[in-house]
């Protein structure tokens, strides 16, 4: 199990990648102008140093790009770091994210409706920052994000109605950003999306697909419970 976690783990940062990258501590610091938060924050597989000067050199790192400190943490993480970063570090847990995954079906289910496109389309992306919440000054870094997706990625869309996105590296396959409009929702439009994806997936020659999922978001979760996936494992953020 714990190699399937690095796998994943692996996958997403190769996939989701940010702006910037420095190593304070042995820990591995990202940023992204602010968004998302997986990429504007500290991570780190075993242990690293948790002094208060590599928190406080963290946190200044972060603060010159707009993100405030935040960890996170998952299974791959010694357990003693995790209680020196709330203990020593002074930091919450403010959250849990499950990461569900599958092995791809050998083609899917029905994707009808679906545009398999270039995630970097305008009209693509419109959708995707509106139907996912997110304020139209996210829009340049979400865009630098999915510009380095490259041909390993794509955008899932049904036009005016329900967005996300698929990317590949190596043997597993990484979806983000469901979303549907909140007209057209609990009429199977998300699981319309992921059958796409499980489609593209399959046509990459992935052996298994994977997302994250907010711990409160229960219509999700009980979705994707219904499409076969499986929880794998749960990470958190401290702040």
């Amino acid at each position: 199990m714990t190699d399937l976690v690095a796998e994943i783990e692996h996958t997403a940062y190769e996939t989701w990648t940010a702006d910037e990258q420095a190593e304070i501590g042995g820990w591995t610091v990202t940023s992204n102008g602010g968004f998302t938060r997986r990429v504007n924050s500290a991570n780190v597989v075993g242990s690293a140093d948790t002094s208060l000067a590599t928190r406080d050199a963290i946190r200044a790192w972060l603060a010159e790009r707009g993100a405030p400190l935040a960890v996170r943490v998952t299974p791959l993480v010694d357990p003693e770091t995790v209680v020196a970063v709330e203990s020593t570090w002074g930091l919450d847990r403010i959250d849990w994210t499950p990461v569900l995954s599958m092995e791809v079906p050998p083609h899917g289910g029905d994707a009808f409706g679906v545009q398999v496109m270039p995630a970097s389309d305008e009209r693509f992306t419109a959708d995707l920052v509106e139907f996912n919440n997110r304020s139209d000054t996210s829009l340049p870094a979400w865009k630098r994000i999915i510009e380095r997706l490259g041909d390993s990625g794509a955008g899932l869309w049904i036009p005016g109605t329900a967005v996300g996105i698929v990317a590949i590296h190596g043997p597993i396959a990484a979806v983000y950003s469901v979303a549907v409009h909140p007209d057209f929702r609990r009429q199977g439009c998300g699981s319309m999306i992921m059958a796409a994806a499980t489609r593209w997936a399959a046509s990459r020659g992935a052996e298994r697909i994977a997302l994250q999922v907010f711990g409160t978001n229960e219509p999700a979760l009980a979705m994707y419970d219904s499409l076969g996936y499986e929880e794998i494992y749960r990470y958190s953020y401290f702040q």
